[in-house]
């Protein structure tokens, strides 16, 4: 089957669905052949399975998988950005502790939603709780629309840390637009294409697009080295480091504006210059100054003196 789809749609890889419940050995058996049939073609495949990471990661090695869904960050992520259980510098402790387990450049696919979990917006819009039955609610009474225009600032915020870490940024299809839903099959819906957008979900479409164009065209999001240089309950400062790529990255999660005074060594830089739109950061005599709107996030490229 998988020789099948690969010759007759020329697919680039597999989502490969509950993998614990398989054995190693079709896994390996499946990789040898994708290698002796495609030689000169890589194929990727992500798996899913629930569980600790020793149970993960077993499966991710160059004779299996080359991913597994990084939940261990989502579920804690999606607590945090949706505002149930804001604490960064609980989820900074999870990201370090995660690089720790599969290292500070690794494939493991970072998601904001998956097919058989309630889509991030419904929790962003405090329209379904982590304590529901998801399943139940995609019967009775399912989320169909966005009311807070707040939601779709969380969702942004979330896919931004996820393209700003190690792994493979995951989109389930509808996040791109900030579609809502239940879970499943609540969170299966038709898809919506251009002219079925409304003016907020055409517009996180975009910021997305401006989000993978960062990840694509800057190595430090993807295999930079990764430092905190600020933290609190609701916001966080990173640096992301390259050789002499270096991007600033601050996050408020809350509905309050924060301004952050870095005590940085700035003298190393001549100017920040904002990924997302045309703005620089603030320097004065003593400190880097950010200021954050509530739920906003932004990204620096931080000029190096020559």
């Amino acid at each position: 089957d998988a020789i099948y789809f690969i010759d007759t749609f020329n697919i680039d890889g597999f989502r490969q669905d509950a993998t614990k419940h398989v054995p190693h050995i079709f896994w390996k058996s499946l990789k040898n052949r994708l290698v002796d049939s495609y030689p000169d073609k890589y194929i990727f495949q992500i798996g899913e399975t629930f569980g600790n990471d020793d149970i993960i990661s077993s499966y991710v090695n160059p004779k299996e998988l080359d991913s597994q869904f990084n939940f261990n960050i989502y579920f804690k992520a999606r607590e945090h950005f949706s505002g149930h259980n804001v604490n960064f510098e609980d989820l900074n402790n999870s990201i370090i502790d995660n690089m720790n387990q599969y290292g500070p450049i690794h494939f493991m696919g970072n998601l904001t939603s998956s097919h058989d979990q309630v889509r991030f917006m419904a929790f962003a819009d405090n329209q379904i709780r982590f304590d529901e039955d998801g399943n139940n609610r995609a019967f009775n009474n399912p989320p169909t629309k966005v009311y807070d225009d707040n939601s779709y600032k969380k969702l942004l915020m979330f896919y931004a840390m996820n393209i700003s870490l190690p792994g493979v940024p995951i989109l389930y299809y509808g996040e791109e637009i900030g579609e809502i839903g239940a879970n499943d099959p609540g969170n299966r819906l038709d898809m919506k294409f251009d002219n079925e957008l409304d003016v907020e979900q055409q517009k996180i479409k975009k910021e997305i697009s401006q989000l993978n164009y960062i990840r694509l065209n800057y190595p430090s999001m993807s295999i930079g080295d990764f430092q905190i240089i600020y933290e609190d309950i609701e916001s966080t400062v990173w640096l992301k480091r390259y050789f002499n790529e270096v991007v600033l990255i601050a996050f408020n999660n809350s509905n309050n504006i924060k301004t952050i005074n870095l005590n940085l060594e700035y003298d190393d830089f001549e100017y920040a210059l904002s990924l997302l739109d045309r703005s620089m950061l603030k320097f004065d005599s003593d400190n880097i100054i950010i200021d954050l709107k509530d739920y906003e996030f932004k990204m620096y490229k931080m000029k190096i003196k020559s």
